[in-house]
């Protein structure tokens, strides 16, 4: 008997081959978001940066939806995990955030490996994972704070499920 183990039963994959690259461009700029809601006289205004643009939307004061930092940066997350296409294309962009100085893109990248490493898959996962381990390694072996070291663990845990393999004889 085998049993199929992975993404597959989890996620939906997209079946949009042709556009994948343009998909990928769509969410991807808005890749870590910093979101900081600020109060001002009776509006409150919504500031989401995005590289060095910073558009403002202004919302009502009674505003009924209540988005949050952490439902922006879950709900991108999620369209990065989407499908396996998007692995050759996001995970240079999260090697580079990587990188960064900034620690808030660190562990929001880290904690997006960690979702979707296994839904990239092994082939993916092997191409980069010099890089990745390199970063990974940094943030573990000399931290910066216990949430980076956490979620760089989380990750490193997460490649090692991707590269392993995915059937398990019974």
């Amino acid at each position: 008997m085998v049993i199929q183990t992975g993404p597959q039963k989890q996620r939906p994959c997209m079946k949009a081959v042709p556009f994948v690259e343009e998909m990928f461009e769509v969410t991807s700029c808005y890749f870590p978001i910093d979101f900081t809601p600020v109060s001002q006289t009776k509006k409150q205004k919504i500031i989401i940066h995005i590289f060095d643009i910073q558009p403002v939307i202004c919302l009502p004061p009674n505003d009924e939806f209540q988005i949050s930092h952490e439902d922006l940066i879950r709900g991108l997350r999620g369209c990065l995990s989407a499908c396996p296409e998007f692995g050759p294309l996001c995970v240079p962009l999260l090697l580079d955030k990587l990188q960064s100085d900034v620690q808030s893109a660190i562990l929001d990248s880290l904690l997006t490996l960690a979702d979707s490493a296994v839904v990239y898959g092994s082939k993916c996962v092997k191409e980069f994972q010099g890089p990745l381990y390199r970063c990974i390694k940094q943030e573990i072996f000399s931290p910066r704070s216990p949430e980076l070291v956490s979620a760089a663990e989380s990750a490193l845990s997460a490649m090692g499920v991707a590269l392993s393999p995915q059937e398990i004889l019974v």
